[in-house]
């Protein structure tokens, strides 16, 4: 707990990028406590694509349903994200360390914008009918 407390201390301080970059790697061992989901979220608006790829890469291994779930809104969310890196970091994710999805939410979130697998990496796709 006193680990925890540390970490969410911190995160309100202003940090350098590879310490910021090191304490949301620490929160992965806290994904059962929401207050890490808070500042994991906040790291999820980020511009910085360092920090960004902290969160993209949390690991979905071990995690109870709740987790898992908050886990795989927040990439739904950053799917949406304006910088394509960004959105190939996503979507590389879910090749390379796919999460659980019982409820079947991200087949239908990424077809129902095609525009968020376009990036300079991957061409335009297109849906046939």
């Amino acid at each position: 707990a006193a680990a925890f407390s540390e970490l969410e201390r911190l995160s309100g301080t202003t940090l350098h990028r590879d310490v910021r970059i090191a304490l949301l790697r620490a929160l992965w061992g806290h994904l059962d406590r929401s207050e890490a989901w808070v500042i994991l979220e906040q790291a999820g608006r980020s511009p910085d694509a360092a920090i960004m790829n902290s969160v993209v890469r949390i690991p979905a291994d071990g995690l109870s349903e709740s987790p898992r779930r908050r886990l795989l809104g927040l990439l739904l969310g950053l799917i949406d994200h304006p910088e394509p890196m960004v959105r190939l970091q996503v979507l590389q994710r879910f090749a390379s360390l796919p999460i659980d999805d019982p409820d079947r939410v991200l087949l239908p979130a990424l077809l129902t914008n095609p525009k968020r697998l376009h990036t300079h990496h991957f061409p335009r796709v297109e849906l046939v009918h």
